[in-house]
């Protein structure tokens, strides 16, 4: 060990030790703290292979792992102050970062550091001479300021304790990094606004998730005395330099104390595969920081319908299921006020597209309602605040194709009264007079649900926004990569819809049967849809030579698209494309539009392969896990992701 610390490394990471004798430097770097925030449910900033060549890369990734803590946590907070003086030290310690990342040393040489070095590990013999250590496994290779002797000049090594720790930062940075003048309530207040865009919207999220933990707490304990006691007696100064003994020798205390009352444990079901395994394993740096050992936690199932639990979800899902049901109960009345108002069927070229015209806007009406409600659905799910609005907009083309209808439907009408299509004893005008209130409603009410929508959905991206940042984490660069993919996944969803509305209508009303275009139209709803899934699988496992295939086929699409619109105006074939003429063109220009978008995006998505997203893409879809007597938990009844207390 004495030789391998005088020995000089390249990189920030952990040592492995292998079979063959050999030691490497191929992990992320590991400190128990690092695993303490992981166990957490902290998101992470550095992926399990990766290792640091430069200081400022790992003191940034550091300290965007703390931010992650604070916003996954959810009783990080025990009031907005407290949330603003978290915020205000996280801040600072970007702005004092400069001051102990010596320029010199940014690029190595690094050496090993004993991140876990406490009088437990250390074995000694009756002359206190050291003759040992344990509880190697934390040891990594990190910059030489991290193991600097306190000094009064640089204060380099309270700086490092900050970083290092899972939260000695906010007693460290105000008595030994701060100037010597206390951090006021307003001086934290105004800091704490540089720590991340809508800093109070942060606060109030903060909030409400605190208030939700402290009743998961009761609904899992019942009455805690203890808890509440604790709360309503801890100071209000709490955090600040009165409260930490200047003297650093003595154990200072944690950002996140547990009450000291005997509460009833959690008790971990009994599983075959880990019933022999030691559940005290590895608990010693948790008892040592004063943190209650915890039994492995639970694997996780989610509800697929848990989303309907919140109000503003609840609301978005019932005003695109009222919107549906009336909307469907309108056209169905007009649906069936016209077929049997029909006569005798008459063969004329021009009177048989008309005859069509009301079965495809119905038939798209509820294709389209019903796959709105599974968008809706699967936005809310998911919560991706990108489809939530695409979900406007394309209620917004739903809105100006049932203006066309109207139109069109009253044209169908005409038609069929002057060849005689209907019964004798139907007027067009009477038939017209009948439907027409209901033609018209139908965009009114698509209108209002258009306006609430678009309310709830503001509401919606507040909600939504706070829980993609606890999920992908305060990276700026990530969120920006996790903003695109799904503005492309949702404008896959709604790629689908209208080019298969557009499919639908040509192939009802225009296509023969027996012209080759009419096979080969079918022919490309299979080869469309496989295209998008293909899309999607090659996004999020970010495989480069499928996205380069996948946009070749979007600019044959494309062409495609460009040709049928060109097509519906031409003379020669005017008179096949007359019944649906509009509706055709509004659906061949969205569907235009939206695969020029898509293109930009797969690009844009294409540019951000490997750069990290795909761990938090990946992540997201494994929902439960086995069950790991290795877990450590830092609260003993929070509700927890899945983890595992490995080494990487």
């Amino acid at each position: 060990m004495l030789s391998l610390a005088g020995i000089p490394q390249a990189r920030i990471g952990p040592f492995q030790f292998h079979d063959n004798g050999t030691v490497t430097l191929a992990n992320r770097p590991l400190s128990c703290s690092v695993m303490i925030l992981d166990n957490d449910g902290t998101a992470r900033t550095m992926s399990r292979d990766e290792t640091f060549g430069c200081t400022d890369a790992f003191v940034s990734d550091m300290l965007i792992f703390h931010d992650n803590r604070l916003l996954s946590q959810p009783n990080a907070v025990y009031s907005g102050d407290d949330c603003r003086a978290q915020m205000a030290v996280k801040t600072l310690l970007r702005v004092l970062s400069h001051r102990h990342v010596r320029r010199y040393l940014r690029s190595g040489p690094f050496a090993l550091q004993l991140t876990d070095l406490h009088a437990s590990n250390i074995f000694v013999d009756e002359e206190w001479n050291v003759t040992g250590l344990v509880d190697l496994e934390w040891i990594c290779a990190l910059p030489l300021e991290s193991g600097d002797a306190p000094g009064a000049e640089t204060k380099g090594v309270w700086f490092w304790h900050c970083i290092s720790s899972a939260n000695a930062m906010y007693l460290l940075l105000e008595s030994h990094l701060c100037p010597p003048v206390s951090l006021s309530s307003e001086a934290e207040a105004a800091v704490s606004t540089f720590w991340c865009w809508d800093a109070e919207d942060a606060v109030w999220n903060k909030l409400t998730g605190k208030e939700a933990y402290d009743d998961s707490r009761k609904s899992l304990l019942g009455a805690d005395p203890g808890f509440s006691h604790f709360n309503s007696q801890r100071s209000p100064t709490y955090g600040h330099s009165g409260e930490y003994a200047p003297d650093y020798s003595q154990n200072y205390g944690q950002a996140y104390p547990q009450p000291a009352v005997n509460q009833p444990s959690y008790m971990q079901p009994a599983y075959a595969e880990n019933a022999n395994l030691n559940t005290s394993f590895d608990q010693g740096y948790a008892h040592r920081q004063g943190l209650t050992p915890s039994a492995p936690s639970r694997s996780v199932h989610r509800d697929s319908m848990g989303f309907i639990k919140t109000k503003w979800s609840a609301a978005f899902m019932g005003v695109t299921t009222l919107q549906a049901i009336i909307c469907l109960v309108f056209e169905a009345y007009v649906f069936g006020k016209f077929q049997t108002s029909l006569g005798e069927h008459r063969d004329l070229p021009k009177v048989q597209s008309q005859y069509k015209t009301i079965p495809t806007f119905l038939t798209l009406f509820i294709f389209g309602f019903l796959y709105e409600l599974v968008v809706v659905w699967d936005a809310l799910r998911m919560k991706n605040t990108i489809q939530v609005i695409g979900v406007c907009i394309a209620n917004l083309a739903l809105l100006v194709y049932t203006a066309i209808q109207i139109e069109q439907i009253q044209t169908a009408i005409t038609i069929l009264g002057e060849f005689n299509a209907l019964k004798p004893e139907t007027l067009s005008t009477e038939l017209w007079g009948d439907v027409k209130p209901y033609l018209v409603a139908i965009p009114a009410v698509i209108g209002l649900a258009t306006v609430c929508m678009g309310f709830i959905a503001w509401k919606l991206y507040q909600e939504f926004a706070w829980d993609i940042l606890k999920n992908i984490g305060a990276d700026y660069r990530m969120k920006k990569r996790f903003l695109h993919y799904q503005i492309y996944i949702a404008l896959l969803k709604f790629d689908f819809f209208f080019f298969l509305g557009f499919i639908i209508q040509f192939v009802v009303v225009v296509a023969q049967k027996t012209d080759p275009e009419f096979a080969l139209t079918i022919a490309t709803i299979p080869i469309t849809i496989g295209i998008l899934l293909a899309a999607a699988y090659f996004t999020r496992k970010e495989n480069k030579p499928g996205m380069f295939v996948v946009i070749i086929l979007y600019l044959g699409g494309l062409s495609y698209f460009i040709f049928k619109l060109v097509r519906i105006y031409q003379p020669d074939h005017k008179d096949s494309y007359q019944a649906v003429r509009r509706s055709l063109t509004a659906f061949a220009v969205i569907t235009i539009l939206l695969i020029i978008l898509t293109i930009i995006n797969a690009i844009i998505c294409l540019r951000n392969f490997d750069n990290g997203l795909k761990a938090h893409l990946i992540s997201s879809r494994k929902v439960e896990e086995k069950p790991d007597a290795h877990s450590i938990s830092l609260h003993d009844v929070k509700p927890q992701l899945p983890s595992r207390m490995t080494i990487d």
